[in-house]
């Protein structure tokens, strides 16, 4: 089993998942959603309490070809949200297996702008012939909220981050194409204006043929609902 650390679950709390959710990105172009069909999202968990550990799915929400390679990058503050455990995500498909699954977790000391510290990047490849369709999960990631910071009624967001050209790409089923960024959505699904410079959190890339990511995170309890 690939982690960080490991806690003991928190389950006091009701936790609710909605789902579509945005990565949070700087640099992709404005686009149809409706003229690329590749959604990439992370999950977003509300009622989330301090102390708490919580996994973030990072789904294939939509697919116009299953995905058989992949290297992604998503950031978070680091501070306030801890990376617990990373894990490989799971096929409707048993007879296909893994041929690579990594990661690579850095959290910078000083933040650069508005940028957050904490950079991940998850790398994976499955047998030939495989690949993720549509409802199918590449990766879990689980986090443990801060107790350290007062966070009530916060959004805690864990978004896609570019750093070059060459972050954020898959390879769709039988080496039948690259897909990059086409836009990206926050996690309320509103399209995050693209940025012509890295690193960036929505690059502008004309790329009509790559995928739409969706960032996704942590909404942690206001005081009167942790109460009830």
């Amino acid at each position: 089993m690939l982690g960080v650390n490991r806690f003991g679950v928190y389950n006091g709390h009701m936790i609710l998942r909605f789902v579509p959710i945005c990565f949070i990105a700087l640099l992709c172009p404005v686009g149809s959603l409706a003229a690329q069909s590749t959604v990439i999202l992370v999950e977003t968990v509300s009622e989330a309490v301090q102390g708490g550990e919580y996994d973030l799915l990072l789904t294939v929400d939509s697919a116009s070809a299953e995905i058989a390679v992949f290297d992604l990058t998503v950031a978070f503050n680091s501070e306030l949200l801890e990376l617990v455990l990373v894990e490989p995500g799971e096929r409707a498909d048993s007879l296909c297996h893994w041929t690579k699954f990594d990661y690579k977790f850095n959290s910078e000391d000083t933040r650069v702008g508005e940028y957050p510290n904490g950079r991940l990047r998850i790398t994976g490849a499955v047998d030939s012939g495989c690949g993720f369709a549509a409802g199918e999960f590449l990766a879990s990631l689980k986090f443990r909220v801060s107790n350290e910071h007062k966070l009530e009624c916060e959004f805690l967001p864990v978004s896609f981050f570019w750093t070059n050209e060459l972050d954020n790409r898959m390879v769709r089923i039988g080496n039948e194409g690259e897909l990059r960024c086409h836009f990206v959505l926050d996690h309320t699904g509103e399209e995050i204006a693209g940025d012509a410079s890295y690193p960036s959190m929505s690059p502008g890339m004309q790329d009509v043929e790559g995928a739409v990511f969706h960032n996704g995170g942590i909404g942690v309890v206001c005081p009167d609902e942790a109460e009830q």
